[in-house]
């Protein structure tokens, strides 16, 4: 129990540091405080699928490239069949990655900003959190950063603190001069 709070607190501090240091307080007894465990380590892509499935209003997405179809796909009927808002903040570099489903997301209405930084996270609803390399299509290897489900509103929280001071500061992605520059390149 111990060493699964200690390595909770651990991915909580290097992916949401950026909430720390903008003094959210990151609860690390809230695990504790329930019969049942709020976290879980994830192994298969079907399990932020079904987060995002179970997902009403609002996603907040933070990563630096976005390749899983299931995914993506997920995302996709989320915002057109359930009217759920995606936040999403991305690298400048991710501007670029033509393997990604950044620009198929954004054209049917995520909103997105580019975004310095690190670590990969996923806040559904302001009550689950979902953080590691899974989100972006990286299968966990020896010394990677595990992927991990968090349902507790207090983790989500410092996240979306996180997250939406961050987010107001940021510029928004003019997704729509990539498509003006593919249309111009491809009828010359």
């Amino acid at each position: 129990m111990r060493v699964g709070k200690f390595l909770l607190d651990l991915a909580l501090v290097s992916l949401l540091g950026f909430g720390v240091a903008q003094g959210v307080a990151i609860d690390s007894n809230a695990a504790e405080g329930s019969s049942s465990q709020p976290y879980e380590v994830i192994t298969e892509f079907q399990s932020i699928v079904d987060v995002i499935e179970s997902t009403e209003k609002e996603i907040l997405l933070r990563v630096d490239t976005l390749r899983n179809q299931a995914i993506a796909e997920a995302l996709r009927r989320a915002i057109l069949e359930r009217d759920v808002t995606l936040y999403m903040m991305i690298p400048n570099d991710g501007l670029e990655d033509n393997g990604s489903y950044f620009l198929a997301l954004a054209s049917i209405g995520a909103k997105t900003r580019i975004a310095d930084g690190q670590g990969a996270f996923l806040v559904s609803d302001r009550k689950i959190t979902v953080f590691g390399n899974m989100l972006e299509n990286r299968i966990v290897t020896q010394g990677d950063m595990v992927t991990m489900k968090v349902a507790s509103e207090n983790y989500a929280q410092a996240a979306v603190n996180g997250f939406i001071t961050a987010y107001s500061k940021l510029k928004a992605w003019d997704w729509k001069s990539i498509l003006e520059a593919d249309t111009q390149e491809g009828g010359n």
